[in-house]
């Protein structure tokens, strides 16, 4: 239940929220006051324990953190109000149309009456002064007739124009669920169910479908040496990038963090690895620099990992393989790409290589 506050706790909540953002470190976002200021409110007590637990571990809040955060505890309720919200519209402007159809049938049943009317008082047709009479009153039955029709006509006109307008906006709220705020590509719940389908259609099909899992290297260090802002520039560079890379079948996604993955229909592993190695080398050849600076923040490098789907997978397993295959090429060195058939079967991932 939502709660009903005051002018003056309502404003001590604001204030609120923001010492909080400048005592944590986070980025004085939209985003983030609406994260702290619910976390100030205290009603949302999932969100206040996970916020807690992340500056108990970390003693800061970084914008990947709080990207997160909200992700997790704030963002599917907005999304579900919103479509909710526009779901309403749609009902509304559904039963305007309704009513302009039960009215066009009224008209069309009143018409028929007056023919009805019409044809009894015609008779033998012997009395001229009958006839004109009926004449007369058909004369005026089709013209009002004639009249509703349009009236009716332009009213399903306007009402198809809203119903047009609350499509786009559904539309619109449905792509915004799922993209990424910040680097524009899906997010987990998009490619959560991206690879469902996928999985879906090659169990049917038979056809090829890999998987790459991408880390940016040492992006937790990139991130302390020259700020959070930056970070968030080379992670929509780097997102940037791998939807210019990829080929136009597959489908980019920030996984979390400073992690992405590409899924890849109707992919071999040869053709994946070749997909995936095109997209490292053309980050090895950027040289980052600060926009505001002017100063270089040297080279970007990832380390992926591929594999590709087998008939007994889940997409849980998939994932879990190449994850094993990303986190071996960061044990190897990183800024490079593995595949599972480069693993030998009894590859375990160690602490260091997981980090």
């Amino acid at each position: 239940m939502t709660k009903t506050l005051g002018r003056k706790q309502a404003a001590h909540l604001c204030h609120r929220a923001i010492d909080l953002i400048w005592q944590t470190g986070a980025l004085p976002t939209p985003t983030n006051f609406e994260l702290f200021y619910a976390h100030a409110l205290g009603s949302n007590k999932a969100l206040s324990e996970a916020v807690e637990q992340t500056l108990s571990e970390q003693g800061a809040l970084t914008s990947l953190e709080a990207d997160k955060l909200y992700e997790t505890y704030l963002a599917p309720g907005s999304e579900g109000e919103d479509i909710q919200a526009i779901g309403g519209k749609l009902d509304g402007e559904i039963e305007q149309v309704m009513k302009i159809v039960k009215e066009a049938v009224n008209s069309t049943d009143a018409f028929d009456v007056s023919l009805d009317q019409v044809n009894s008082g015609l008779g033998d047709g012997s009395d001229p002064e009958r006839v004109k009479r009926v004449v007369a009153t058909l004369v005026q039955a089709t013209k009002k007739m004639g009249q509703g029709n349009l009236d009716l006509k332009e009213r399903l006109a306007e009402s198809a124009k809203q119903v047009d307008q609350v499509k786009r906006e559904l539309d619109a709220v449905r792509s915004e669920s799922l993209t990424d705020a910040l680097t524009g590509v899906a997010n987990r719940k998009s490619f959560d169910r991206t690879l469902d389908q996928e999985i879906a259609q090659v169990k049917s099909t038979d056809l090829p479908l890999c998987l790459c899992m991408i880390d940016i290297d040492h992006f937790k260090r990139f991130n302390d040496t020259f700020g959070h802002q930056a970070g968030d520039m080379v992670l929509k560079m780097v997102a940037s990038l791998f939807k210019y890379k990829v080929r136009g079948c597959d489908r980019v996604a920030r996984y979390g963090g400073e992690e992405f993955a590409v899924i890849m229909p109707n992919t071999d592993l040869e053709t994946a690895i070749k997909v995936a190695e095109r997209i490292r080398q053309s980050l090895v050849k950027k040289e980052f620099i600060a926009r505001s600076t002017g100063m270089s923040m040297g080279k970007i490098t990832i380390s992926v990992g591929v594999g590709r789907f087998k008939p007994e997978d889940s997409a849980q397993s998939l994932i879990e393989r190449a994850d094993v295959c990303l986190y071996a090429a960061k044990h190897a060195g990183r800024n490079r790409v593995v595949c599972e058939t480069s693993l030998s079967d009894n590859y375990t991932v160690s602490a260091e290589c997981a980090a």
